[in-house]
């Protein structure tokens, strides 16, 4: 039971980490084109910029999660190849904004394809960057980070006294 704990609490962290990075990027992005096409940018429309990225980065995360843990199950960090990882982040992140774009095209537009090979292209990039960032940022972090341990793990163990007994005990 605590095994499959800690895989749900590691496919969620990084759905919420594509989530964090897909909204700041999301209104980054689109902020910076209305910008330059001189249009209206209120902050209901920036929420809601940054609420749309999170949750098509939220359900690409999922989706990349599932994929690259059944992928890489028994291999460590250092054994993780980036293109492979570049790949299935570009997946997941152009998939998932394109069956959305698909589900919202109005009958009859003409540039429906458009749309949804624009919004796949995006996404795909957004994706292998995002994907390609996590791994470099858990490789960065070092065993503690992969092993799951949390901020606490890194700390070094408690000091003990001459008669070999933890401090405080």
């Amino acid at each position: 039971m605590r095994r499959w704990l800690r895989k749900v609490r590691g496919a969620l962290g990084i759905a919420f980490a594509w989530a964090a990075s897909w909204a700041v990027a999301e209104v980054a992005i689109v902020s910076g084109l209305v910008l330059v096409f001189g249009g209206p940018l209120s902050a209901g429309m920036i929420a809601a910029l940054a609420l749309s990225g999170a949750i098509v980065g939220f359900l690409g995360g999922l989706g990349f999660s599932a994929v690259f843990g059944a992928l890489n199950r028994r291999r460590t960090l250092d054994e993780i190849r980036v293109g492979s990882t570049a790949l299935l982040g570009a997946a997941a992140g152009g998939i998932v904004p394109a069956l959305l774009s698909l589900s919202t095209i109005p009958a009859g537009l003409p540039s429906g394809v458009a749309y949804v090979m624009v919004n796949l292209a995006i996404g795909a990039i957004m994706g292998t960057a995002t994907a390609v960032g996590l791994v470099r940022i858990a490789r960065w972090g070092g065993p503690e980070l992969a092993a799951g341990g949390g901020p606490d793990s890194a700390l070094p163990p408690e000091s003990s006294d001459e008669g070999g007994r933890a401090a405080g005990g």
